[in-house]
């Protein structure tokens, strides 16, 4: 049976969409991810982080309500694999904006306007200043590309703006999500339950929990507004990156409450400022984020997955530099000095973490 002409153009559009899902491997905003599918799996698995617009209650669950849906019913067949999950919501937000499009090639009945709205991510600029009401993006199309008014200027600006598309869709700002399924692969290889990994990157940089899906214990920079109009409020991610040192220091290396964690993600433009916290981590992937160039703020090129070597016994505080003092070990076997001192697995590594104070750290090997 022949298909009718406008379910034809239809399926058309579902195509074209979907197409986007195999292309796009980019990530633009946190948003993407934090205020859908994080909310979405933890919905469906009982398990993950809300930003503070959940917990004010300013958003609605209806959109991750439809995703977790889909979640379950994954889950339902043990099909929960890490690629359907990603992906599937991705299908179903396709078919969405497909059925959106079809709506309103219905309404306008403007093939023109459909094809720009296909091609032109940003919408539509509806605009009244002419003293008439104008559509200029079809004006611009109407009169570059109807008329050949833009071969007075050359062509060489809409291939760029093809080249910039898939540049922005497969490489700028990919490595935030690749970078995540390193460190999936990495932890499902171990016991999760001493897991931990420590994200020290602008503020929901990367996706969570709807990226690893497994539960471990996370901590990343937040950057939630001041809702108890705190005096001088600064939030967590301003402060670290005022003085990453002093940060690590308070949370990590003086806090006897918290153990070191297992994994460190950050950008290489950050790593370099706390290069002797991570002496006793090794790089075990780095994913290109973006051109030199193109950096903003506490980015970098590239952004790195750290973990801390096996083997290794640290301790979790700062010695002040009077108390360099060797601790036995008894795993020398006859390999210590007079005192009952292992000699020979030790490193000491002395550090500057302020102008006012010296400390020494000692590490185990």
């Amino acid at each position: 049976m022949r298909l009718s002409k406008e379910f034809g153009l239809l399926l058309l559009l579902i195509l074209w969409r979907l197409i986007s899902v195999i292309v796009v491997r980019t990530a633009h905003v946190p948003d993407e991810y934090w205020q859908s599918l994080e909310v979405a799996h933890r919905l469906a698995f009982g398990y993950g982080y809300l930003t503070w617009e959940w917990t004010t209650m300013i958003r609605s669950y209806m959109y991750p309500f439809l995703i977790s849906i889909l979640y379950r019913i994954l889950a339902k067949f043990s099909l929960d694999y890490m690629l359907l999950l990603t992906m599937l919501p991705r299908v179903f937000q396709a078919i969405l904006v497909a059925y959106a499009d079809y709506r309103f090639y219905q309404w306008t009945q403007n093939k023109w306007m459909l094809i720009s709205l296909c091609l032109n991510p940003f919408w539509y600029y509806y605009c009244y200043c002419y003293g008439m009401f104008v559509i200029t993006p079809w004006k611009f199309f109407h009169t570059n590309v109807l008329r050949n008014v833009g071969n007075t200027y050359g062509i060489k600006h809409w291939l760029c703006n093809i080249i910039i598309g898939l540049f922005i869709s497969m490489i700028h700002q990919r490595g935030t999500l690749t970078i995540m399924a390193n460190l999936r692969n990495e932890i499902t290889r171990t016991n999760t339950s001493l897991t931990d990994t420590l994200i020290l990157t602008p503020c929901h940089s990367t996706p969570l929990y709807s990226h690893l899906h497994v539960n471990i214990s996370i901590r990343f920079l937040t950057c939630e507004p001041n809702l108890s109009n705190t005096e001088n409020y600064i939030d967590e991610a301003d402060q670290f990156f005022a003085n990453a040192t002093v940060w690590l220091r308070d949370n990590y290396i003086n806090n006897a409450k918290v153990m070191l964690p297992t994994y460190v993600i950050v950008f290489d433009k950050v790593a370099s400022e706390i290069s002797e916290f991570l002496r006793t981590y090794k790089l075990i992937a780095k994913e290109f984020y973006t051109y030199r160039s193109l950096t903003v703020g506490n980015y970098g090129e590239n952004i790195l997955l750290y973990k801390r070597e096996e083997g290794s016994l640290r301790l979790d505080k700062w010695v002040p530099l009077v108390s360099r003092t060797r601790i036995p070990d008894t795993r020398c076997g006859n390999d210590n000095d007079s005192n009952g001192t292992c000699t020979s697995h030790y490193r000491c590594f002395e550090t500057q973490l302020s102008l006012r104070s010296r400390a020494i750290f000692l590490e185990f090997t």
